[in-house]
């Protein structure tokens, strides 16, 4: 079960996790984007923590997740932390 203290890492955190996993993956918000078949716009608002990925919806949530390789457990869980 996840703390509130872990999960309140986990909304601070997300756009961070978000641009380093991208950025270590050397693809472009255009290339995530398409990964998870979304809007680059939307993509940029994530990644900037303009619109929180945590309160958009799961399934979205998760083509993000795919498309960055990440595990959305992990993600929830402030597994995901940074480096």
């Amino acid at each position: 079960m996840i703390s509130q203290s872990d999960f309140y890492k986990v909304v601070i955190c997300s756009h961070s996790i978000l641009k380093q996993q991208r950025i270590s993956l050397d693809l472009t918000q255009q290339e995530v984007a398409d990964r998870a078949a979304i809007p680059l716009q939307s993509y940029q608002q994530f990644e900037s923590g303009t619109r929180d990925i945590t309160r958009a919806s799961f399934r979205l949530a998760c083509r993000v997740f795919e498309a960055l390789e990440l595990n959305p457990r992990d993600f929830y869980n402030g597994e995901c932390a940074l480096k």
